[in-house]
């Protein structure tokens, strides 16, 4: 049986695997990824007028894609097939960001929460999942047996 205290060295030794600076460079491509797709979006919105739903949605795509590149090169350090790994990055985005709305919901429909505690929530299980899938899916590196 796995006791309380099993489970925080077991929960330590998986971080050290994983890498804490790894995680925490993902929170800052994350940051920068924030900030550039909403200045886009406001930059097209309030000084070029476009559509307001098409600059977010180019706001999001630019960040998409921001986000990957920098994912790939500065968090995952990554190599291989490009065209591969961004198909994998958007699967992982879409089922991440589907969980954070299933999250959503089961916090502010069900359990009652007020709506920016429930999108807070919600938000932590996006960006668990997303780090949990770019690093052991998308971006998850290939050893080859040397023996």
């Amino acid at each position: 049986m796995l006791n309380f205290t099993n489970y925080i060295f077991f929960y330590k030794r998986e971080l050290k695997k994983i890498g804490i600076k790894k995680i925490k460079r993902f929170l800052l491509v994350g940051i920068v990824n924030a900030i550039s797709g909403y200045t886009l979006i406001i930059l097209l919105y309030s000084l070029l007028n476009f559509h307001f739903y098409l600059a977010n949605f180019i706001g999001y795509l630019f960040g998409l894609i921001i986000s990957f590149i920098l994912n790939r090169k500065f968090v995952f350090k990554a190599k291989g097939k490009i065209k591969g790994q961004f198909l994998k990055f958007l699967f992982s985005f879409f089922l991440s960001y589907f969980l954070n709305i299933f999250a959503f919901y089961i916090c502010s429909e069900f359990i009652n929460l007020n709506y920016y505690l429930a999108l807070l929530i919600a938000s932590f299980f996006y960006s668990v999942s997303f780090f949990i899938l770019c690093n052991f899916f998308t971006f998850k590196k290939k050893f080859r047996n040397t023996f």
